[in-house]
């Protein structure tokens, strides 16, 4: 990363003159919440800037982070977009018996499901906003959780004072062999989080051929095609998710339809990248570049 181990690595280039390779797995530069998401992140973004300029490589996992880095002077020939290998085998051989004892137990639900850490980044209480809206629209509808974090008592405070606690279910932080049956049994899968990298929840959907609807977050358009496989919601936008949710969770035939784009989409876009990865490193130690 360009923080702490980036200092490592100018250090080491320092001293015994190897190349620098810097990995971006988060939207840093530019995102005012992740600054405000702790309070010695501003620090770590001034760190950021002076572990690149001395890196002989840059590896990121979306264009938007690209063009940020393009935007701040950073030259494009040091740059790689380059996703985050997926390993995608486990999402396609769950136990059909297990997923069968989940779809009886939510027998006439119509499932959303979020996955991820409940951190603020993650902006669920936004979600439970939506949710309480889509209930009254879809009355049988169920948002499942999975994940655990700080934020957990807080978001049961919001649904006690929403009344959803007949809406809203939490799973815990959800093992792999549990998560691919949520995956399967979910009609759509939600994110909106104000800050990601490549959301790694959004491709495990789409190999599971969900619809995806997701707040416009650096990677989030690089999975989801606007109309297509799901929808991109501007930050904020809380009655456009709520009626693209409903739309989705009313529509079976829509849902099918772009559950199987997610599916052809991330095909096509995110196969086993650890060999583009490898040969990016070769390249960088067999180039040498003017530092900025």
């Amino acid at each position: 990363d360009p923080f702490y181990f980036g200092l490592v690595g100018v250090w080491l280039q320092w001293l015994y003159g190897v190349k620098l390779i810097v990995h971006f797995h988060g939207d840093f530069w530019e995102n005012p919440m992740w600054r405000q998401e702790r309070w010695f992140n501003p620090l770590l973004l001034l760190v950021s800037f002076f572990v690149v300029r001395f890196a002989d490589g840059i590896r990121v996992v979306s264009h938007t982070i690209e063009s940020k880095l393009l935007r701040h002077g950073i030259p494009r020939e040091r740059i790689a977009v380059i996703s985050t290998p997926v390993d995608a085998s486990w999402l396609t051989s769950y136990d059909p018996q297990g997923v069968a004892r989940l779809r009886e137990r939510y027998a006439g639900r119509h499932v959303t499901l979020f996955v991820g850490r409940l951190v603020a980044v993650k902006n669920i209480p936004f979600l439970l906003r939506i949710f309480n809206d889509v209930r009254r629209m879809v009355p049988n509808a169920l948002l499942l959780v999975a994940g655990d974090g700080t934020e957990e008592v807080h978001l049961r405070k919001i649904i006690h004072s929403f009344e959803l606690d007949t809406h809203v279910e939490f799973l815990g932080l959800c093992a792999r062999e549990a998560l691919t049956r949520y995956y399967q049994i979910a009609e759509v899968v939600v994110l909106t989080s104000f800050s990601e990298g490549l959301p790694k929840v959004l491709v495990e959907a789409a190999v599971c051929g969900k619809p995806l609807i997701s707040t416009m977050v650096s990677g989030a358009d690089e999975l989801i095609q606007d109309g297509v496989n799901g929808f991109l919601i501007p930050q904020g936008d809380g009655k456009s998710f709520t009626l693209k949710l409903t739309l989705l969770l009313r529509d079976a035939a829509l849902r099918e339809k772009m559950g199987n784009a997610s599916r052809r989409i991330v095909a096509e876009r995110f196969a086993d990248t650890t060999d583009q990865v490898v040969e990016f490193w070769r390249k960088v130690s067999s180039v040498s570049y003017n530092k900025i």
